[in-house]
C-alpha cells in the first residue's frame, strides 16, 4: 500500500520515540527488529494494520506486491522469491546488445585490465549508467560481483576495453 504523508520531507521540531505495537516484547534498544511473523504470516493481523493505517493516513492499495525497484517477487505459501529477470533484459537493451549470443564466464580468465589500456570513450556517461546497473544486478547475481568489481574500478575515465569487458559480462 501506498501511505500519503505531507511530512515527509518537511523539518521536525519535536522529539520522536518509537515504541514497540502492542503484545511484542521486545528489549528497547531493540526496536526496529521486529519478528518477520509479527505482521508477515498472519491475514488478519494484515488486515487489522491496514485498516488502522486507513483511519489515520490516506493510502492507496497497489495490490499483491509483484515487481519494485527492479526486483521481481514471486511468493509460495512458504517463500519469497527474487529475480531480476526484467531488469537484466532492460539492461541488455540498453546496452544495445541484441544478438542471442551468451558467454559461458563472467569474464576471461586471462584479461588483465589496466586504466591505460584501450582508447578513452569519447562520452564515458552509458559505462557509468550500465556499470551502476550491473551493480544493482548483483543483489540477485552474486556471481558477478567480482567482475563487476573490476569494471567499476575504471569509471572515472572508461576506455574500449573496459566497456569490451562490459558487454562480455552482459552477455554473461
Amino acid at each position: 500500500m501506498d501511505l500519503k504523508n505531507v511530512f515527509l520531507n518537511g523539518t521536525l521540531y519535536e522529539e520522536a520515540y518509537m515504541k514497540p505495537p502492542p503484545g511484542t516484547t521486545l528489549p528497547a534498544q531493540k526496536v526496529c527488529l521486529l519478528p518477520h511473523a509479527l505482521y508477515g504470516d498472519n491475514p488478519q493481523t494484515i488486515s487489522d494494520l491496514q485498516c488502522y493505517l486507513s483511519k489515520h493516513f490516506e493510502k492507496k492499495d497497489l495490490g499483491t506486491l509483484n515487481y519494485f525497484l527492479g526486483l521481481e517477487i514471486l511468493s509460495s505459501s512458504n517463500d519469497y522469491y527474487l529475480s531480476q529477470a526484467k531488469y537484466a533484459s532492460d539492461l541488455l537493451s540498453r546496452s544495445s546488445i541484441t544478438d542471442s549470443i551468451t558467454s559461458s564466464t563472467p569474464l576471461d580468465p586471462n584479461v588483465r585490465l589496466t586504466p591505460f589500456d584501450g582508447v578513452l570513450l569519447d562520452d564515458s556517461t552509458l559505462y557509468r549508467k550500465l556499470v551502476d546497473s550491473l551493480i544493482y544486478l548483483t543483489v540477485t547475481r552474486l556471481n558477478i560481483t567480482y567482475v563487476v568489481h573490476i569494471v567499476s574500478q575504471f569509471m572515472v575515465a572508461p576506455r574500449t576495453i573496459h566497456f569490451t569487458v562490459f558487454l562480455h559480462i552482459a552477455l554473461y
